[in-house]
């Protein structure tokens, strides 16, 4: 498995700071006063003491050691980590910097990262919060986890009974990581009760706590499909909360697979990840629209040796993918998005065509598998039961054999996965 481009990308910036072309002298930006407030507020989830970067950026002097790697990094888009372009839908928790913001970072450079007036600095903003109430159902992995030192990444997943005895819906999901130094990613997938067996017999087939699953939660093999998707956590994210007037159906009974991405530049030490779920109200609980998560996938993918640009798509109606679920009344709306590649994906698209008119759900332009998420859409997109939905996916193969579907590191997928509801929220 390659390295987690989480570490390289940072060193790639520190390595190659831009070549200083001349700062804009009627704008001088200063570190107390322009670019603290840019880093508490963009960037200081993961660069702190102890989080998942491998560099803290809280004081002065860590900032102005790494100046041109901040200059390269918010310039070529690397940093803040967000891969949606702007042919998406405008989306909720947006990462991106703009290009006024991007320029501080690159004055500031230039001009040899002066401090600026450090008796009246600027305030500091702190990253987004999500609101989240008490939990009303708190569970963990169940195992201090020591990740595998024989790996550089290593996706675990464990298997989580949520011991709930009756039906309920979800209006808010928070994830907290055990060791915010190794733990890159997680997501939270629902399982019936009826599949404990199998998904135990996966666990138990497996050495250690819990099994490997770097392509999905569970083997395809095993014919276990997921009941829905809870929810995903990526360093920034503080929690997730459903649009208003949605939840997500959680079963009496429900098993719960939580994939955790440990990135070992970041050591071995253990990890016990929680996972805590705020329910609606019960007087509420009946008038919330379920959320569904419905995939479309290109499932039959032949990527021959030596390409690049190579695409593979799936067009179906809408009313076939939806195999009439969201249409009692006409149409659907979707409200969030998701993709799925592995490391030889280049792009990856979400496309609606609607009257004859293509329109983009989700567009990926420069694929990068360790910072993939879910987003969810400022506004719903109406989805009609004659539109067509794509997903299309690009890759490069520049190995010597053709690259298929599959679970592994050397296989790839094209999978994109819509939330739907059936009537606007």
């Amino acid at each position: 498995m390659r390295s987690s481009t989480l570490v390289f990308l940072w060193l790639l910036a520190a390595c190659t700071p831009p070549t200083p072309v001349g700062p804009d002298v009627s704008v001088r930006p200063s570190w107390a006063q322009d670019v603290a407030p840019l880093v508490s507020q963009h960037c200081s989830a993961c660069h702190v003491e102890g989080g998942v970067a491998p560099f803290a950026l809280t004081t002065y002097a860590q900032a102005q050691s790494m100046a041109g790697a901040m200059a390269a990094a918010t310039a070529a888009k690397r940093m803040p980590p967000w891969m949606p372009s702007g042919a998406t839908p405008a989306l909720e928790h947006a990462r991106a910097l703009s290009a006024e913001q991007i320029a501080v970072f690159q004055t500031w450079f230039e001009l040899n990262a002066p401090e600026g007036d450090t008796a009246s600095p600027a305030a500091l903003p702190p990253p987004e919060q999500v609101r989240f109430e008490a939990p009303d159902l708190s569970v963990d992995i169940g195992v201090d986890y020591v990740p595998d030192a024989r790996v550089s990444d290593d996706y675990r997943c464990f298997l989580v009974d949520l011991a709930l005895p009756g039906d309920r819906m979800a209006a808010a999901l928070r994830v907290t990581p055990g060791n915010r130094k190794t733990v890159h990613h997680v997501i939270a997938t629902l399982f019936d009760a009826s599949d404990r067996a199998a998904l135990e017999s996966i666990d138990a087939a497996s050495a250690g706590p819990g099994w490997q699953c770097f392509g999905g939660p569970v083997p395809n093999a095993s014919g276990v499909q997921p009941a829905g998707a809870l929810g995903s956590w990526v360093p920034g994210v503080t929690a997730v909360r459903y649009p208003a007037g949605t939840g997500v159906k959680v079963a009496g009974g429900s098993l719960v697979v939580m994939q955790v991405h440990y990135n070992l530049a970041g050591g071995v030490d253990p990890d016990r990840t929680r996972l805590e779920l705020e329910f609606a109200a019960p007087a509420t609980e009946s008038t919330l629209q379920p959320i569904s998560a419905v995939p479309l996938a290109r499932l039959n993918l032949a990527i021959p040796p030596g390409s690049t640009g190579w695409v593979e798509e799936q067009t179906l109606p809408a009313r076939t993918w939806a195999r009439n679920r969201f249409y009692p009344d006409g149409d659907g709306w979707v409200i969030g998005v998701a993709g799925h590649m592995h490391t030889r994906g280049q792009r990856f698209q979400i496309l609606r065509t609607s009257g004859g008119v293509e329109s983009t759900l989700l567009d990926i332009p420069a694929w990068d598998f360790h910072w993939q998420g879910s987003y969810v859409f400022k506004e719903p997109v109406q989805l009609l039961p004659a539109d067509n939905l794509t997903v299309r996916c690009t890759f490069e193969n520049p190995g010597a054999t053709t690259i298929t579907w599959g679970e592994g590191t050397a296989d790839e997928m094209c999978l994109a996965n819509l939330q739907v509801v059936d009537q606007r929220p």
